[in-house]
């Protein structure tokens, strides 16, 4: 709730852009409790998440479903055709691309390589991406 009400009140990077995307959806709830269940009558060009640390290091082991087959096939089912997924993970990709290859397309993991200055030191994150065919 705290990240959403930043957001309404402009504090986060982009926050103006974004509160006048009328395309933007954004609810507080358990992302992966939604896209592990069926549809509703919304659908999306796009889906980003942030969630976890990565597949192997959850803040919650009840999420680990969603990193298989059959949970990225049941958040596949969430996007318009053409739609993508993304997820942010700090960790190298991982068999968790093979899972996402069994229902999106265009599977791949992209580096964000980043000085942290806190530490002093330099970073690789990764973005994987998918979308869902026509």
């Amino acid at each position: 709730p705290q990240v959403i009400q930043w957001l309404r009140a402009g504090l986060i990077p982009l926050a103006d852009e974004l509160n006048a995307e009328p395309r933007l959806s954004v609810g507080e709830g358990d992302v992966y409790a939604r896209l592990l269940s069926a549809p509703d009558a919304d659908s999306f060009d796009v889906i980003l998440i942030d969630v976890d640390h990565s597949p192997d290091d959850r803040l919650d082991p009840s999420s680990g479903s969603f990193y298989s087959p059959g949970g990225m096939a049941s958040a596949a089912r969430h996007l318009r055709p053409g739609g993508v997924l993304a997820w942010w993970s700090c960790e190298e990709p991982s068999s968790t691309l093979d899972a996402m290859r069994h229902s999106l397309a265009d599977v791949s993991a992209h580096p964000v390589p980043y000085y942290n200055r806190h530490v002093h030191q330099e970073f690789t994150d990764w973005i994987y991406t998918g979308r869902r065919g026509s």
